[in-house]
């Protein structure tokens, strides 16, 4: 692809994968969730053309945007019905100005699941408020645009935890000893986001035209996937997972829900070759991945009381700040392992601020231990605390520690990276900044609390407080220039 991909909507969970395969080729935008070199976009109140230089040359916009839930939707019609029609509408409109080729996200959900199996030729007919957005986007686009891909996709899963879909869902369900409800009426075509991803890049590289289903290629009824996953886990350690068989239709929903939306993907692979992934293997993987820490059927409660759920607030609390953003652990012990840090790297990627977490339970802990998480570009101010001496230990990326005397003068330096440089140890009453160097930085901060707000650091008059950003800019540029001739 010479020219570069427009993603309106890189913010949403597919969006986010697209970006990261096709990292420097994409145009990505957000609205409520930022991501490093993310571009704001409001739909409702903006232009495509509003948010593209006139030097870049875009071939192809995939339309990601919108509310996708269909419980949502049907709760505020109105406001579903600006973002996913009337808006949609406006943009593609703007694209076919632009020269710009639509790529349209729609459902399985325009078809009314009397039959399942379906094909791109059957005749849709949706029973949802949202599928009926959905089909009316489509038909917009038959009607007024000569070329555009529609992908109808499937019902979504990753493999990252905590990132909402089926089986990361049941996880944490299982790790809790929860009741698992799963309907045996409901049957769908189960598809991995890396699949959803390989598929558009490959219907836009081939310059196909038309709808097409991304879906998997087995159906699944709910329950046959929850019995799968745990027969998965079981291989692993035997656990008693309460799983209740039930109709989909025993949920308090407001919306009636279609039984078999199963579709076909048999164009899809026959356009584009692509090898679809098995859910069965998808499954141990994940299986693997949350269970296989040397759990055994004796111990395997014990391994449970470290687990970190940032989404659980009876075992996490969240502060949030001007700067930062802080998961506080309610209970100890606590592991952090390589699940926790990519969860973080993902809400990183939602935030303009910082973002930790933090292994005491409060700011006002005698002892503060946390991992933190800061993007290069962002200013941190030096300062010292007269009391408190501090240990970095980097965990992923590279960064800059400077020490200062009282006048500024840079006194010591290091750069800590995960491959040479691990550690380092800083004494009390030593004014000092760290400056990330790698797009994101990761590293394990230790010292003595409390933390007292604005009676904890002492900031020096010799360093810009951020307020001006041209002399923040000098300032950092100048301390940089130091590193590289030092």
């Amino acid at each position: 692809m010479g020219n570069k991909i427009l993603i309106l909507g890189g913010s949403s969970f597919v969006g986010r994968h697209l970006v990261v395969r096709l990292k420097d080729t994409v145009i990505a935008t957000y609205f409520r969730r930022p991501f490093h070199n993310g571009v704001f976009f409001d739909s409702l109140s903006m232009k495509v053309s509003d948010i593209l230089n006139s030097k870049e040359k875009i071939s192809h916009a995939v339309i990601l945007l919108g509310d996708t839930n269909p419980k949502t939707c049907v709760n505020d019609i109105n406001l579903s019905n600006k973002l996913n029609v009337e808006s949609i509408k406006l943009i593609i409109n703007d694209l076919i100005r632009l020269g710009i080729k639509p790529v349209f996200a729609s459902s399985e959900f325009v078809f009314d699941g009397n039959k399942g199996n379906y094909i791109e030729t059957d005749e849709p007919n949706p029973i949802l408020i949202y599928g009926k957005q959905k089909l009316e986007i489509e038909n917009y686009l038959k009607e007024n645009c000569s070329d555009y891909i529609v992908v109808r996709f499937a019902k979504i899963f990753g493999t990252e935890k905590m990132d909402n879909t089926i089986f990361t869902n049941w996880v944490e369900d299982i790790k809790q000893h929860k009741e698992i409800k799963c309907a045996s009426d409901q049957i769908f075509s189960p598809i991995f986001v890396e699949d959803i991803v390989e598929a558009i890049i490959r219907l836009i590289n081939k310059e196909s035209n038309g709808i097409f289903h991304v879906a998997g290629i087995k159906p699944y009824s709910r329950i046959e996937l929850i019995k799968m996953f745990v027969s998965e886990i079981n291989k692993i350690v035997h656990l008693n997972v309460h799983i209740t068989d039930c109709s989909i239709h025993d949920f308090n929903l407001k919306e009636k829900r279609p039984l078999n939306v199963s579709m076909n993907p048999d164009k899809l692979i026959k356009e584009t070759d692509i090898r679809l992934s098995d859910v069965k293997m998808i499954c141990q993987k994940i299986a693997k991945n949350n269970f296989s820490s040397g759990i055994n059927q004796e111990n395997h409660k014990a391994c449970y009381l470290s687990s970190i759920n940032l989404n659980n607030l009876d075992t996490v609390s969240v502060i949030e700040s001007e700067r930062s953003v802080a998961y506080f652990c309610k209970k100890l012990p606590a592991l952090v392992n390589s699940n926790i840090i990519t969860e973080l790297k993902n809400i990183l990627e939602g935030l303009d601020k910082n973002l930790r977490l933090c292994l005491h339970n409060s700011p006002a802990s005698e002892f503060h231990t946390m991992i933190i998480l800061e993007r290069k570009g962002k200013y941190y101010r030096p300062h010292k605390h007269l009391k408190k001496s501090e240990t970095f230990h980097i965990i992923e990326g590279e960064m800059a520690v400077f020490i200062f005397d009282d006048n500024g003068n840079i006194v010591d330096s290091c750069v800590l990276d995960d491959v040479n440089n691990f550690i380092y140890r800083i004494d009390n009453n030593l004014f000092h900044v760290v400056m990330p160097l790698s797009d994101v930085v990761i590293y394990h901060e230790s010292k003595i609390g409390p933390f007292i707000k604005e009676n904890d650091c002492i900031f020096p008059d010799w360093a810009p407080d951020g307020s001006n950003d041209d002399m923040t800019i000098r300032y950092t540029n100048a301390l940089v220039e130091d590193r590289n001739n030092a």
